[in-house]
């Protein structure tokens, strides 16, 4: 079955002599307008073909009047301007007409709003219906919307859910911008690695490996580990380097059951004052001691997360809630400890399905960054 974005793709290159005609909600134009990511990456093809005469873009007037009102309200401490001729003639620009409501959108926005009353309620707000009603009335060939609910609602024209599209971006951007090398770090064990007979799943959660120990026999180890936990994890290792020597002074392992008894909050704070760390008040620089580094091994499986959702309990769910769940699921370990991207002296790795690789922490946190928007993550987490 074509994703969603392949079935836009087609419709913009349909070819058969008659343009697309595409009806946009309000939220879609203000993403594009604001440039808010990846909304408007993801929104930016559709533009560019109403911009090369490829597609008719519209929208209607209802969608005009929502995007002044927020317009004028960020005006409001700033005497004297007036937003509304630069703002109009933007949306003049970027859109072939802005459709008036008239009898005809009235009477097949009292259909729609009626018949889409799940529980046995009208759901849907009236300036949504009506944006909905003038495509429908207007024949266009598809409705764009952030709007879950009035995406379920259409019918007689095709409509795209803007989120189903961002998280498909999610999958075709995570691992091919953020990795450094997608040459796979081969895990070694021809030394010592964590200690035997010690379960970091379920005992201290932090050790003090041999002396002897390295990193990429703890790498083998922690994979090992990470398969009898069957949870998104991280192995962080906390390394003393000098100049003959370089030495892992402990391994802390993180999975979300332990968030109560080792606060993530903590855990950084802790990493934090292991490196010495340091923010210089005047110039927000970040220093480090150059003597310590970080190892982070992040243990997630998309496939693993996929699959999960197809279990009994969640047949439930809506194909997009469930891309939803997977993509919250697997990507949670990078969330909750966003704050080490930042971090110098810090190597991060994605071991996934058996394979490690190494992450760009900075790209890593812009990807991160974006993904918010779609997933909707709030900065408390």
């Amino acid at each position: 079955m074509p994703t969603v974005t392949q079935q836009l793709q087609t419709l913009l290159q349909s070819g058969s002599g008659s343009k697309p005609k595409i009806g946009m909600d309000t939220n879609c134009v203000q993403y594009y307008l604001a440039g808010v990511k990846p909304w408007a990456d993801c929104l930016d093809p559709i533009f560019q073909a109403g911009s090369n005469g490829d597609a008719e873009l519209y929208i209607s007037t209802v969608v005009a009047s929502e995007i002044l009102a927020h317009a004028h309200f960020d005006a409001r401490t700033n005497s004297g301007s007036d937003p509304e001729l630069s703002l109009m003639a933007t949306l003049r620009r970027n859109f072939k007409d802005i459709l008036a409501v008239n009898e005809d959108i009235a009477k097949a926005s009292g259909r729609l709003r009626a018949s889409y009353i799940p529980g046995g309620k009208l759901s849907l707000k009236t300036p949504d219906v009506l944006i909905g009603a003038t495509s429908v009335a207007n024949a266009h060939s598809l409705l764009i919307t952030n709007d879950y609910q009035l995406m379920q609602a259409i019918s007689g024209i095709s409509c795209i859910y803007l989120k189903d599209v961002a998280l498909e971006w999610l999958e075709q951007t995570f691992l091919p911008a953020c990795m450094v090398d997608p040459t796979p770090v081969v895990a070694t064990k021809v030394s010592s690695g964590l200690s035997s007979g010690v379960s970091l799943a379920s005992e201290l959660c932090s050790i003090k490996p041999e002396a002897t120990a390295q990193w990429g026999c703890i790498l083998t180890d922690a994979f090992v580990t990470a398969a009898a936990l069957n949870e998104p994890c991280l192995f962080l290792l906390l390394i003393q380097n000098s100049a003959s020597t370089s030495e892992i002074q402990e391994v802390l392992l993180w999975h979300d059951g332990l968030t109560t008894a080792r606060p993530i909050s903590r855990t950084i704070k802790h990493l934090k004052e292991f490196m010495e760390w340091n923010r210089d008040r005047s110039t927000g620089s970040i220093s480090v001691n150059p003597d310590k580094e970080i190892y982070a091994f992040c243990f997630t499986s998309l496939n693993r997360e996929t699959i999960r959702q197809t279990q009994p309990n969640f047949n439930s769910r809506s194909v997009h809630q469930k891309q939803t769940a997977i993509w919250n699921n697997y990507l949670t370990p990078f969330w909750h400890f966003r704050d080490l991207l930042n971090l110098p002296q810090i190597t991060w790795m994605l071991c996934e399905d058996g394979v490690a690789r190494k992450l760009d922490s900075t790209v890593t946190l812009t990807f991160l960054d974006q993904a918010k928007n779609v997933l909707g993550w709030k900065e408390e987490r």
